[in-house]
């Protein structure tokens, strides 16, 4: 759990976003300090690897980030299996399943929503209100209105043991 006063952060990635049936959002959470720690490890597998970013639509051809990959996988369940400073949320949804396969849905109201569910989530677990959010860098969702709701939701009020 975080201390007393310390910096608590969320940063996200998306898979599938529009072009595929299944859709996926990754928040990783936890302490800053122990973010940008993570932030540094994983830049130096990219520093090893002599890339600048993984890609996975390109880990089936591209060998560094074939191998990059598989570091960010051992250096994640590493770090997530010796400590509890991080949280790995992820939610995943199919878009023919009956509440998204809606005539007319608009898909970035939709991935907005499903961005609202993880975050609350990843807060509620952490029992913490103020933090900060660095999202993927997805220009269509409107990220002032997810703000604006997970600023109206009242978390601290969470009842001890619920889902």
């Amino acid at each position: 759990m975080p201390m007393k006063g310390e910096t608590f952060a969320a940063y996200s990635d998306e898979s599938g976003i529009f072009s595929h049936r299944y859709q996926t959002i990754a928040v990783v959470s936890g302490p800053e300090t122990m973010l940008a720690q993570l932030r540094s490890n994983l830049q130096g597998i990219l520093s090893q690897n002599e890339i600048n970013e993984v890609k996975f639509a390109l880990i089936r051809t591209h060998h560094p980030m074939i191998e990059a990959a598989r570091a960010f996988g051992h250096c994640m369940v590493e770090i997530l299996t010796s400590t509890t400073a991080f949280r790995a949320d992820i939610v995943t949804w199919d878009t023919q399943d009956s509440r998204h396969a809606i005539h007319g849905r608009n898909s970035i109201a939709n991935l907005e929503r499903m961005y609202y569910k993880v975050l609350t989530h990843a807060a509620r677990q952490w029992n913490q209100v103020e933090w900060s959010f660095h999202p993927d860098k997805n220009s269509q969702v409107h990220w002032y209105e997810i703000a604006d709701f997970l600023n109206r939701t009242r978390l601290a009020k969470r009842v001890a043991n619920a889902p």
